[in-house]
């Protein structure tokens, strides 16, 4: 009923053009450092970037995120490499407007440069139809054997690049970058893969989780991909020279076991129980957004940040996510199935990624292997 107090305190993020998000681990770990010295001063320099991968992202220029219409023209089409942020924030080590050294550098990376969404359209998009087709033809599908035949080479020779460009930054004591793993997305109750249930995917038609697909697919990430990744961080075997070992932390995936997008209990929020079904959630006949759900609930009932079984965003929860920024849209969707829902969804909602609980949880993490490794104190002292 005030929609200019709704567009007043509508969800922001912090840098539109990044998605950076106060929920982010990294800010909560922040937080928690400060809060565990309320004597001293925490300087928190958020550089992340959704999409980034090692060589467009974190030592090279990606395209932005989002375009934001900003007195009449649009913002920067790419978005400055975060090794070049880091230089402009602190200076280079060594030179004279050099401000000072970090305590610890936060990161996650990887997932994209084997080709993390690939992988999950793979799994989510409806094989035959035109938007399978389409992704496929764009070179946008991607099978877990097709993204294991590169990782050795893609993955090694990018950790080597990230060391030589984080260690002036850390004094060659690469225990100070810590890496936080990937949860497994697609873990059900039990610890099994989800199956083929479309419950919370039936938000567009093209939308259907293949069983057979999310096996394979969840084999290659807890058999191949995190082991990998293991092996890169922490130089086990021949990854990596002796001593430039990183910080592990991955205490949070056994937390995200049987919390993936498939979860579901009797605890979840009312409305996703009573409006979430297995196929059949929305209208068949496109009838506006008004009133698309069978259960003839308010969509905007419902909760983004509520406290839910599942730590994974399904396609579901980040169409309705996307609803919440109707303004930024250069044109409106006409009904809950139309198409710019599916471009508008992708870019606000983070399907696949993590909740703000599953952020929470990491965020947990990181401070305990900091604790126990002796990190923390060194940070606080």
């Amino acid at each position: 009923n005030h929609p200019d107090l709704l567009r007043q305190y509508s969800a922001r993020w912090l840098w539109a053009a990044c998605h950076r998000s106060l929920y982010g681990y990294q800010a909560r770990v922040a937080l928690a450092i400060s809060i565990a010295n309320k004597q001293q001063a925490v300087t928190y320099l958020p550089l992340g970037c959704t999409g980034a991968t090692v060589e467009e992202g974190i030592l090279g220029s990606q395209p932005a995120r989002e375009r934001l219409l900003v007195n009449g023209k649009l913002t920067a089409k790419t978005v400055e490499s975060q090794m070049s942020q880091l230089r402009s924030a602190i200076g280079m080590p060594g030179s004279r407007r050099f401000v000072r050294y970090p305590d610890l550098i936060l990161l996650t990376i990887g997932a994209n440069d084997i080709g993390f969404s690939e992988l999950v359209a793979n799994i989510m998009i409806r094989e035959n139809t035109s938007e399978w087709r389409a992704l496929d033809f764009a070179g946008m599908i991607t099978a877990p054997d097709e993204a294991a035949e590169d990782m050795t080479e893609t993955l090694s020779d990018g950790f080597a690049a990230l060391r030589r460009a984080l260690s002036p930054y850390v004094r060659g004591d690469l225990k100070r970058i810590v890496f936080t793993t990937y949860a497994n997305p697609a873990l059900a109750s039990g610890g099994g893969a989800c199956g083929n249930s479309r419950n919370g995917f039936d938000v567009h038609p093209s939308f259907a989780p293949d069983a057979q697909k999310t096996v394979d697919t969840v084999r290659f990430v807890e058999q191949i991909f995190i082991p990998y990744l293991r092996r890169l961080v922490k130089c086990e075997g021949s990854a990596c020279q002796a001593g430039r070992a990183m910080t592990y932390v991955d205490a949070h995936r056994a937390a995200f076991a049987g919390r993936g997008y498939c979860a579901s209990s009797a605890d979840d929020p009312l409305f996703d129980r009573t409006c979430f079904k297995h196929g059949n959630s929305f209208v068949a006949v496109p009838a506006g957004l008004d009133n698309p759900l069978t259960c003839k609930g308010n969509a905007t009932a419902f909760r983004p940040y509520a406290s839910r079984q599942r730590w994974i965003r399904t396609p579901n929860d980040s169409y309705f996510a996307a609803m919440s920024f109707p303004d930024s849209l250069p044109l409106q969707p006409r009904d809950i199935h139309d198409g710019l829902w599916f471009v508008t969804s992708a870019v606000y909602g983070g399907a696949i990624h993590p909740t703000a609980e599953g952020h929470a949880s990491m965020a947990d993490a990181v401070v305990k292997t900091l604790t126990v490794s002796g990190l923390l104190e060194a940070v606080n002292n």
